[in-house]
């Protein structure tokens, strides 16, 4: 969502059950410019909210090209100051992918882990026959090897701030998100994506269509097309993945809103996040608000197709 229409396009928040309240408006009205300023960028738009259990946290990227490196910042303090998502090492991805359960709005709340074992620590147990002598002999250099081995253990500790697990899930959730409407942003000469300046909105047909929303960031699945099917795109308007061909399958729910007569897309997999458009006008927009929990049961709450007939009689 454009921090410029910010105040406009506030009443599409309630499409998710939510709001923000008119302290929250008013602080990201007049941050959000100030943060465009900070950054040096063209544009800045309002990520959403990740609701803790404390505080929330309120997301704005900005960014001068749609797929250049997003800068990200957050705010604890409802809009007000805005500080840079810490960088992702290499390291942290797969211990932030196995942290579940809600953030708690603390940026410097520590998460821990066991970090992996070095060379020679696994070793095989052999169960051997000893007398009563080496028994004894073995109980004492356990009860002195335990100390030993708690020292090495807090060594061998890994702690991951939440403020870096944060970054994770804003990248997770952009990468399998991140929709805007066919045709709004085109892909220049030079390899830049800016937003299509002449686009009006979908028709009427197509906004119901999920192959006319696509994902705003870098392909995935289009270089695997074969060469006859890339021919047949528009290099222009066709350089990103469509909706339709994600997975897992049915992760998307599009509806039309008689209230505010635009279709509204919600995301299953990432339950929280929201994209509209408007037929036949160029207002279109996204935002996330939600807990940062990603469904993974999807798979098993979405209906499969099955290739065995079924008889009716039965």
């Amino acid at each position: 969502m454009n921090y410029q229409r910010l105040l406009s396009e506030a009443q599409y928040t309630t499409l998710n059950g939510n709001i923000l309240s008119p302290q929250e408006k008013a602080a990201l009205q007049s941050s959000l410019v100030l943060l465009k300023k900070q950054q040096k960028a063209n544009n800045v738009n309002y990520w959403g909210k990740i609701q803790g259990i404390n505080n929330d946290y309120h997301v704005a990227q900005a960014f001068n090209n749609a797929f250049d490196d997003k800068v990200t910042c957050y705010s604890v303090d409802g809009g007000i100051t805005w500080l840079n998502v810490p960088d992702i090492q290499d390291d942290e991805y797969q211990y932030c992918a196995q942290i579940r359960g809600y953030f708690t709005g603390d940026p410097a709340y520590t998460y821990t882990f066991e970090g992996p074992k070095e060379e020679g620590e696994e070793e095989v147990a052999k169960v051997e026959e000893k007398g009563e002598d080496e028994e004894e002999e073995a109980i004492e250099e356990e009860e002195g090897e335990e100390g030993a081995n708690d020292a090495k253990k807090n060594a061998n500790l890994v702690q991951i701030v939440e403020s870096t697990r944060l970054a994770f899930v804003i990248a997770s959730i952009d990468q399998d998100t991140a929709v805007v409407p066919r045709g709004s942003y085109i892909l220049q000469p030079e390899g830049s994506v800016v937003p299509n300046q002449t686009f009006q909105g979908l028709s009427d047909y197509a906004a119901g269509k999920l192959e006319s929303f696509v994902h705003l960031r870098q392909p995935v699945r289009l270089p695997l097309k074969s060469a006859l099917e890339r021919d047949a795109l528009d290099k222009t308007l066709d350089f990103c993945d469509t909706l339709d061909e994600d997975v897992p399958n049915k992760c998307w729910s599009l509806q039309y809103n008689n209230v505010n007569q635009v279709v509204v897309g919600k995301s299953l997999l990432w339950p929280g996040y929201v994209f509209y458009a408007m037929p036949n006008a160029p207002t279109f927009g996204a935002f996330y608000i939600g807990s940062g929990c990603k469904n993974y049961d999807l798979c098993f709450m979405t209906r499969g197709t099955t290739s065995v007939p079924v008889d009716d009689d039965e």
